[in-house]
């Protein structure tokens, strides 16, 4: 994530990110990986109650 005007969020924190997601390379290769963000906007949230869906 590029952009982000505090720089990274602490480990675990929880956020919503508006940017716009660049592949590395060509997609559906290994030279796409990994995905660079360019972030507008960063916003930290509170953890969902039911963080992991299962399927």
């Amino acid at each position: 994530m590029r952009g982000a005007a505090d720089g990274a969020p602490p480990v675990d924190t929880w956020i919503t990110v508006t940017g716009t997601w660049h592949p590395k390379g060509e997609l559906g290769t290994d030279g796409a990986w990994p995905p660079v963000v360019d972030a507008s906007a960063v916003r930290r949230v509170t953890e969902p109650a039911d963080p992991y869906e299962t399927r």
